[in-house]
């Protein structure tokens, strides 16, 4: 069977300020996958070159689209086999199914058959609705409008059905839930039957279950509310435990499992009672980059907000897995190492100092503050949470490794209003930091770079918005640069400052 929902590229980061009461200013942040598409590309590039090449090689065995449509419903059988078969055609192909009345037909055969109870035929056009969507939004809101997301609904809750039907029912509502369509919370009252079939033995129904979880529990608190009082964090975990790790149902239960966590404690706690953690820190060793890397987002989903989680982490051993991942060649496995790392950082002073152990884990940090933009707002953000603590020896990590200061204050002309005021924050506890302390030798790297006129570049600038937070502190940290060109600037470069 192919995939019944393969985890795509992740949105921004939803961040949660402040955190912990021993923060200082340390920042959490969790994020979520989005939602689990059923379509996605779940090979590499080498694999993609690949793809190309089926694909031009099937175009000699292409059925006539529209003789096969014009045959429904008693040919959606074929209709469904047709979209299986030809699952990594382009979209156009897809559109030519869509355009010739393949979708209709199909929700019209769904309709049908769910009206008779004709199970062979409402898996088949399950499947079809399924596998014809391929990520097509049109499609999918033709679906929705054809009252498809209603009759799967009823399918996936009809206990007369196999467990195998009501799996590919799972797996179209999982597509659905990709719709251009704001009721995706229709979806919410099918949790607990969807949960069940985690525990059925027929490995389509589990696959199709999981990936509708995926969604389910991505959003709004209300659906991961649900999801968790249906139960699913048992049996998501065990699927975890005990499932393939190659597969796409493991790396689908480990999507959900990274949603419920982000940014609901409840859901989290739930999570890490089930021994997440300590399977984590396993599984993230695991040679398998787009499995680890939904470990890993689970792992700094589950550690924001909670100095224990954060504790545990580090007694398991994580941060060298962590920091071997943030030096992969990978950019996806980059971005989830640097965000566990940062909010480790965000935790107390013990926290702090256990990644600061890491040999040039600052350097390291440095080194990815670079595109693309969540790399780079992941790796100043971890700077931000080390520049911000209360332990004046670990800012001076910052301040002393060769090139920080100066690459945080390019961070100022990204073009990114999140991370220039992260790096501005660095910035001014920098600075700060070293006046306070009265060490004219701690001021050097500042002084020897043109800190002063980057900042003031920067604000010169017209931005748009979102940079009142960068602004203000740039505002602030031109001020305290001013200061310490007085108190510490040597006379041959003091024409510089002033």
């Amino acid at each position: 069977m192919a995939t019944a929902g393969g985890v795509s590229a992740l949105p921004e980061p939803e961040h949660v300020e402040g955190g912990d009461v021993m923060q200082s200013n340390g920042e959490d942040f969790s994020d979520e996958p989005e939602l689990s598409d059923p379509e996605a590309d779940d090979d590499d590039d080498d694999d993609d070159e690949e793809e190309d090449d089926e694909d031009e090689d099937d175009e000699g065995d292409s059925v006539d689209v529209v003789s096969l449509v014009a045959g429904l419903p008693d040919t959606i059988e074929a209709l469904a086999d047709e979209t299986e078969r030809h699952w990594q055609r382009t979209e156009s192909h897809h559109a030519e199914l869509i355009d010739a009345g393949g979708m209709d037909g199909a929700c019209m055969t769904l309709r049908s058959a769910c009206a008779r109870k004709d199970e062979c035929n409402v898996a088949r056009a399950a499947r079809a609705i399924r596998f014809m969507s391929r990520g097509f939004r049109p499609a999918l809101d033709d679906a929705v409008a054809l009252g498809a997301r209603e009759l799967l609904l009823e399918t996936v809750a009809n206990v007369i059905y196999s467990h195998n039907t009501r799996g590919w029912a799972a797996a179209a509502l999982t597509a659905l839930m990709w719709s251009s369509s704001d009721d995706k919370d229709a979806v919410i009252p099918a949790t607990r039957v969807i949960t069940q079939l985690l525990d059925s033995d027929d490995p389509v129904a589990v696959e199709g279950a999981s990936g509708a979880l995926v969604n389910l529990s991505n959003g709004t608190p209300e659906r991961k509310n649900a999801v968790l009082s249906a139960g699913a964090v048992v049996p998501l975990m065990r699927l975890l435990r005990d499932g393939d790790p190659h597969s796409s149902t493991v790396e689908q239960a480990s999507a959900a499992i990274r949603n419920l966590a982000a940014g609901n404690e409840n859901c989290a706690r739930a999570v890490a009672d089930e021994g997440a953690l300590d399977l984590f820190a396993t599984m993230m060793e695991l040679p398998i980059p787009k499995l680890v890397q939904q470990v890993a987002g689970a792992t700094l989903n589950l550690i924001a907000g909670s100095v224990s989680r954060k504790r545990q982490c580090i007694e398991l051993n994580m941060l060298p897995t962590a920091v071997r991942l943030v030096s992969h060649n990978t950019v996806e496995l980059r971005i989830e190492g640097l965000g566990v790392l940062r909010n480790i950082l965000a935790g107390p002073v013990d926290c702090e100092a256990a990644v600061l152990a890491v040999d040039n884990i600052v350097d390291l940090l440095v080194r990815n503050l670079a595109p693309p933009e969540k790399q780079l707002e992941r790796a100043v953000g971890a700077l931000r949470n080390i520049c911000t603590s209360t332990n004046r020896a670990h800012v001076l990590h910052v301040i002393e490794a060769e090139g920080a200061v100066a690459a945080l204050a390019t961070v100022l002309h990204v073009g990114d209003p999140s991370a220039a005021g992260h790096a501005a924050c660095c910035l001014e506890h920098v600075v700060s930091t070293c006046l306070e302390a009265g060490d004219p030798e701690a001021l050097l790297p500042l002084l020897e770079n043109d800190i002063h006129g980057e900042v003031t570049v920067f604000l010169d600038a017209d931005h748009g918005t979102g940079y009142s937070d960068a602004r203000a502190r740039c505002g602030r940290l031109l001020l305290l640069l001013e200061t310490i060109s007085d108190q510490a600037m040597p006379p041959k470069s003091a024409s510089k400052w002033c």
